[in-house]
């Protein structure tokens, strides 16, 4: 018997056999990676939280902009600063 992966790689009992053999070994087959706890970051430079209040009203809105975009609100507030400050630095470099 053989199984086909999703690659189209076809693994037979006998390659299972000496994978579980190794493994046995306490060897472990493949390429050893680091792995990453948690969320993947969004910068390589340390990230500052921030705050603000704003009318219920206000805040129902945003969110429901956020999801209707696919984006969650803090992606968009980060979307939203980054273009304030691109527009910024496009108006000073036009003089």
């Amino acid at each position: 018997m053989s199984i086909v992966t999703k690659s189209g790689v076809e693994i037979t009992d006998e390659m299972m056999d000496a994978i579980a053999d190794a493994f046995d070994r306490g060897e472990l087959p493949g390429k050893m990676t680091r792995v990453v706890m948690g969320r993947p970051r969004i910068s390589n430079e340390p990230l500052r939280s921030i705050g603000c209040r704003a009318p219920e009203s206000l805040v129902l809105a945003f969110e429901k902009k956020a999801k209707k975009e696919g984006e969650t609100k803090s992606q968009r507030l980060r979307l939203l600063m980054e273009r304030d400050v691109n527009e910024d630095q496009t108006l000073t470099a036009e003089g």
